[in-house]
Formats: C-alpha cells, structure tokens, sequence
C-alpha cells in the first residue's frame, strides 16, 4: 500500500481537488479512497484493464459521490443573492438597474467591513468559503458567519425599504 500511494496520491489528489474544490477535503477523499481499495483489491480485474485505470475509476467515482453528498447536505448551499431579496425593492420592476446598484451600494456599506468583503468575494468574485477561507486567514466558519449574517443584514434592509410607501414621482 505505502508503494501505491507513493505512487500515485499526487495523480489522485489533484484529482479529486478539482472535483471536491478543496484541499481538505481532496486529503480527505484520498485517505479515504485508499482504504477503500485496499479492502476492494478482490474487484480489480487485470483482463479489463491496468491497475491505474481502475484506480482512476474508483477515484472519480468516489470523489464525485463525496461531492453528491456534500451538495445533498447543502455543505456548498447559499442563497442566490437575487433570490434573498424577491418581493423587495431589488426585485422590483418599477426600479431602474441603476437604482438598484445604487440601493445596494448603500447597504452593503452598512455592513460591517467583514461582512461586505465576505460577501463580495462570494457573490461578485465567485469564491468559494474555502478560497474566502484561505485568501482572507478567517476559518471556514467565520466566512460563513459573516456571509450569512450580513445576507440576513442585507435582506431585512431591502424588507425595509420595500416597504416604505412610494411617492407619485417615483
């Protein structure tokens, strides 16, 4: 075993980093991956193909079940930054693109410093809690404190301005 993944643990966790999208969970997959195929060996058939091959198999497919599964535990779950806000101001037809952007400007300026940077490395840069994680020193934990309490931040303040009456004018 300890020649295998000599052998082949760097093939396997880039692979399984770019499915998982974490370093962690990559290491992870990996040690796992392993024990399981040193209890599986019996289903490796030589007459269908190499044993690279067939570990390669078992690792996309295990990889990519651990993946399900943290998706179906939503460990990737945050709400669309749009879909927080249906029935306020944002979604509001009547408001112009720019009012919006404007509108959201000043709330996001509200939040705490924190939050904001969390939230727009989220949603406009597309990272991830772990990239967030990792370009920002906070643990996975704080990132997805911040973000979800500035989310809620965020939502109770277009609640509010949804609600304010709109003058003829507007």
């Amino acid at each position: 075993m300890a020649v295998l993944f000599k052998r082949h643990s760097s093939l396997l966790f880039g692979i399984a980093k770019r499915i998982l999208r974490s370093d962690s969970e990559a290491e992870d997959a990996v040690q796992q991956i392993f024990l399981d195929v040193f209890r599986s060996i019996h289903q490796f058939d030589p007459e269908k193909g190499t044993f690279k091959t067939w570990l390669l198999m078992f690792t996309y497919h295990r990889t990519f079940n651990s993946r399900r599964s943290q998706i179906a535990n939503r460990f990737f779950d945050t709400d669309p930054l749009e879909e927080g806000f249906a029935g306020s101001s944002l979604a509001d037809k009547r408001c112009s693109t720019t009012e919006n952007s404007i509108l959201v400007a000043q709330v996001l300026k509200s939040l705490q410093p924190r939050q904001r940077r969390t939230i727009e490395l989220i949603y406009y840069e597309g990272l991830t809690a772990e990239e967030v994680s990792s370009k920002t020193g906070e643990s996975v934990r704080v990132v997805r404190h911040n973000l979800y309490r500035g989310l809620d931040k965020l939502r109770k303040a277009f609640r509010t301005e949804a609600s304010k009456p709109r003058s003829k004018g507007e």
